[in-house]
């Protein structure tokens, strides 16, 4: 019952923001290729995307999987370090104890296991109280507070979204400054297609530090990637999802069809004979990442739509992660 609460709260979550995003546009009640979505709700999109669906993750892992202190805090930090998003890789998680004590912190490592209870923005809010205080109340949110830019040195007014890492007394952020911002605007299908390419990029970069150092064995890395990647959810007709296949074309994980999973996929085409999984995984595993776009008939549905998917091999293992979204 949580696990079908928390997808829901995640797609509600993703709605919402889709709904403020849209709120300036011509037509608000339907989501047109042509709305027009600021750069403000565009990063707030990306942040609170990334959260929700990697609190989710590690908060699933750590039901079943990985369960002493010692080691969640090991996973925790390994993910961290490594995963980074938004188009100049500013975008970055950390990690507290809902007691204040830092989990991980891959920009200023020497907090970690440190009480920040105390620490205050030039005017005064207490920032982790407030944090805390947010997770205690709500499981999540959005806290504001005065930080200097880590390049230029300005006080900037700095936005932090926060998640509760169910069922555990810790949460995972990240924020933006809010200030200063480009005047960019980005259309609905733009919009979802760097929703989906910065949390699977942010989820191979965390997956590729844990299986790096902390998990090694090939049978718990396959445990750990369904496990993390199943339950997420990030568009709101639910269909938008994770999942994974090794770098040989054979199915690990697919949400939205079990059938695949255990069978080699690479000679899958559609209608129009396009190999789209072989296409994706060659290119991924040559350059990295890449987008695919294929057509898929939905369900009920009497004309085929076009599906766009991203593919990024997780470095250092033999995993391709993919996320999809249908363009309209």
């Amino acid at each position: 019952m949580f696990k079908s609460f928390r997808i829901s709260y995640i797609i509600c979550i993703f709605s919402a923001l889709i709904a403020f995003a849209l709120a300036g546009c011509e037509q608000t009640n339907t989501y047109t290729a042509e709305a027009q979505i600021s750069e403000v709700e565009y990063l707030k999109g990306i942040v609170v995307n990334n959260v929700e669906c990697t609190a989710l993750g590690i908060g699933e892992v750590f039901k079943s999987l990985v369960t002493d202190s010692a080691t969640r805090i090991e996973f925790i930090r390994n993910y961290c370090y490594p995963s980074r998003f938004i188009y100049d890789s500013t975008g970055y998680y950390w990690a507290y104890s809902t007691d204040g004590v830092c989990i991980a912190n891959p920009i200023q490592t020497n907090l970690q296991g440190k009480n920040q209870l105390g620490l205050r923005d030039t005017n005064g809010t207490l920032l982790i109280v407030e944090m805390i205080n947010t997770i205690n109340s709500s499981g999540r949110g959005f806290v504001y507070y005065y930080w200097p830019h880590p390049t230029t040195k300005q006080l900037l007014r700095k936005m932090t979204y926060v998640s509760r890492m169910s069922p555990l007394p810790m949460f995972i952020g990240s924020g933006l400054y809010i200030e200063n911002l480009k005047p960019n605007t980005y259309s609905y299908n733009t919009y979802q297609k760097h929703l989906v390419q910065n949390l699977v990029h942010a989820t191979a970069g965390g997956l590729s530090g844990v299986f790096g150092s902390a998990i090694t064995d090939p049978v718990m890395r396959n445990n750990v990637i369904k496990t993390f990647s199943d339950k997420i959810r990030y568009s709101p007709d639910s269909l938008g999802c994770l999942s994974v296949y090794d770098t040989k074309g054979n199915c690990i994980l697919s949400p939205l069809n079990r059938s695949y999973e255990g069978t080699n996929r690479m000679n899958a085409a559609d209608s129009r004979n396009n190999y789209y999984i072989r296409e994706g995984i060659d290119l991924a595993n040559a350059s990295g990442s890449c987008f695919i776009e294929y057509y898929e008939l939905l369900p009920g549905a009497s004309q085929e739509t076009k599906k766009l998917v991203y593919f990024e091999k997780i470095i250092g293992a033999n995993y391709i992660i993919m996320g999809n979204v249908y363009q309209k």
